[in-house]
């Protein structure tokens, strides 16, 4: 100790008026740029979230769903809030709360899912008695958790980049994941990860048209929601299983193809054949058109 002192009482002490290791995060503004950094990591989780959520969601309406390939999706550990969460206190405290509460079901649901999959000698259980159904719970309440932070933050104007511009569509599927839905499950059966790994060789196109459906009965007109060239996803009061072959009436065409998932009144077809890339509903879908 002796030494130290003799070192620093030498006449060339160090300077240590620029290390700041206890500074407050709530000074210079640099809590909120941490709030920003927390705040982009969880949209970034969210299309992970929504992914694993929608198969659970597929799980619960067709029992030869394959579970275990959940495994590979899970959203990653987050490393940006175990490092910050120390400083974080002194700034919204009303949303840091939710941010913990989020951080908390997510852990949760990580370690639940690892544990429950792991053990499972088959898709419709785990060894210890977990079910698929009390899995895609867990999933559909962290995907609220998620889109609760994503509107505090919002109405807080706190940042989300890169993620911004995502944002809208962010907070679509996970609201379609809580209520049961399966909204990264495409047409053909393949999977679209939010922000992560969303599939350009296939654009999908928002759409709002009113179609016919025949499946096994009578026609019932539906509304289409979005098409590519694979499919369609629509929406009507059907009773429709995975699998079931249908028929569709858009504009002046008729198209055949099969249910490839179906959730309360949502679902998609896909065709038997894609369509052309120049279809004439293609067209009208990317010029946002009527159909006649």
């Amino acid at each position: 100790m002796g030494a130290v002192l003799g070192f620093l009482d030498d006449g060339e002490s160090l300077d240590f008026s620029d290390i700041q290791p206890a500074r407050k995060l709530a000074e210079n503004g640099f809590a909120s740029s941490v709030l920003h950094g927390v705040a982009s990591e969880i949209a970034t989780l969210a299309g992970p979230i929504a992914t694993v959520s929608s198969l659970f969601n597929a799980a619960e309406l067709s029992s030869s769903s394959d579970l275990p390939h959940v495994l590979a999706l899970l959203p990653p550990e987050p490393v940006v809030y175990p490092a910050v969460i120390s400083g974080l206190a002194s700034t919204h405290p009303d949303l840091i709360g939710q941010i913990q509460h989020f951080h908390v079901r997510l852990a949760f649901a990580r370690k639940t899912t690892i544990a429950g999959l792991m053990a499972s000698s088959g898709p419709s259980t785990t060894t210890f008695g977990i079910q698929p159904d009390v899995l895609a719970d867990i999933w559909r309440e962290l995907c609220q958790a998620a889109i609760d932070i994503l509107d505090s933050a919002s109405d807080r104007s706190v940042a989300f980049e890169p993620q911004s511009t995502r944002l809208p569509r962010l907070r679509d599927v996970l609201s379609r994941a809580a209520t049961g839905q399966t909204p990264c499950i495409m047409a053909d059966g393949s999977l679209e990860i939010p922000g992560i790994a969303e599939r350009r060789l296939q654009p999908r196109y928002a759409v709002s048209w009113q179609a016919w459906l025949q499946a096994d009965g009578d026609w019932q007109p539906i509304t289409l929601f979005d098409i590519a060239r694979g499919g369609i996803g629509a929406e009507g009061s059907l009773q429709l299983v995975p699998g079931q072959s249908v028929s569709l009436a858009v504009g002046d065409q008729q198209l055949k193809g099969k249910i490839a998932w179906a959730c309360d009144q949502r679902f998609a077809v896909e065709f038997d054949r894609p369509l052309s890339y120049n279809d004439a509903l293609l067209e009208a879908a990317r010029d946002q058109g009527s159909l006649s």
